[in-house]
C-alpha cells in the first residue's frame, strides 16, 4: 500500500529538493523505477522509496538484491538533456559524497554506475530516460546496502555500511544527504557547469589510472588502462597504443595485466 512518507522526512526534503512529491512502499512487488515512472506527472518530480523490493533490477535487467534494511529509491524528474552519461556519474558521485558525510567513510565510484568501499560494492545506479514534449523524463534508481544482510555468495564483492562500520546507520539521514547532493549536481549540470561535476567524479574515481577489462558485449572485450572520462562521461581506455571510447559496458578492475 502506498503512503506518504513519515512527517519528519518530507519536511527535511522540502529544503533540499523543492517541489518533490514523496511516497513510501513498505514492500514493492515491482521496481521502484517503474513505480516512480507511473506516479510522475509533468508538474513535479517524484520520489519513491521502497523499504524492500521483491523484483528489483539493475543494469541490463539483472536482478538486484533489495531486502529490508537497505536504501532503495527512485527519482523521476524532467531534465533538459538526455545525456545519461554525465547524469549517471553525477548520481554516483553524489552517493559517494553523501556516504562520506553521514558515516565518515571514503566511498569511491567505479565507472559507470557502482559505489565502492575498498573495492567492494556498497551501492549502484540505474538511469533511464524517455522523450517528453519538452525535454526528457529521467528515471534514476539508486540502491545502497545500509543495514541489510549481503547474500553469502556476494560477500567477497559486496558490503553493507553496517557490516563495514559494525553499527546501525540511519537510512533516512543518508537519503536526505544523497538527495541534497543530487539536487546540487543536477543544478550545476542545468547551469552549464557539467565540467565541475565531472571533476568531482574524477576526484572520487576508483577506475581512472587502473588497468581494466571492459566487456562491450558477450565475448567482446578490451583490456587496457583507464585514462580519463570525456565531457559526456564516456570512459577513455588505452589498449595496445589505441584510444577506445566507451559510452557503456561492464568494467572489471584488474590488479595486474
Amino acid at each position: 500500500m502506498l503512503n506518504n512518507l513519515e512527517r519528519s522526512l518530507p519536511e527535511l526534503l522540502v529544503n533540499v529538493w523543492p517541489g518533490l512529491k514523496m511516497f513510501l512502499f513498505q514492500r514493492c512487488e515491482e521496481s521502484s523505477q517503474e513505480l516512480a515512472k507511473g506516479l510522475f506527472n509533468s508538474s513535479q518530480p517524484v520520489l519513491v522509496v521502497c523499504r524492500e523490493i521483491t523484483s528489483a533490477r539493475g543494469r541490463l535487467g539483472r536482478p538486484w538484491h533489495a531486502p529490508n534494511g537497505g536504501l532503495w529509491f527512485s527519482l523521476a524528474f524532467k531534465h533538459g538533456t538526455a545525456n545519461l552519461g554525465i547524469l549517471s556519474l553525477a548520481a554516483g558521485a553524489s552517493v559517494a559524497r553523501a556516504i562520506q558525510s553521514v558515516t565518515g567513510l571514503r566511498a569511491l565510484v567505479k565507472w559507470p554506475n557502482d559505489i565502492l568501499l575498498d573495492d567492494r560494492k556498497v551501492g549502484g545506479i540505474l538511469l533511464e530516460a524517455e522523450t517528453l514534449d519538452s525535454g526528457f523524463l529521467v528515471i534514476l534508481g539508486i540502491g545502497v546496502n545500509v543495514n541489510n544482510e549481503v547474500p553469502h555468495d556476494l560477500i567477497s564483492r559486496a558490503v553493507s555500511l553496517k557490516e563495514y562500520l559494525a553499527r546501525w546507520v540511519d537510512p533516512d539521514k543518508l537519503l536526505v544527504e544523497i538527495l541534497s547532493e543530487l539536487y546540487r549536481a543536477i543544478s550545476l549540470i542545468s547551469d552549464g557547469e557539467g565540467a565541475r561535476v565531472l571533476d568531482e567524479w574524477r576526484s572520487l574515481s576508483a577506475t581512472l589510472g587502473r588497468d581494466v577489462r571492459v566487456e562491450i558485449e558477450e565475448g567482446v572485450e578490451i583490456v587496457g588502462k583507464a585514462l580519463d572520462i570525456n565531457e559526456e562521461g564516456a570512459l577513455l581506455v588505452e589498449s595496445d597504443g589505441k584510444l577506445h571510447v566507451f559510452y557503456a559496458g561492464d568494467v572489471e578492475h584488474l590488479r595486474h595485466l
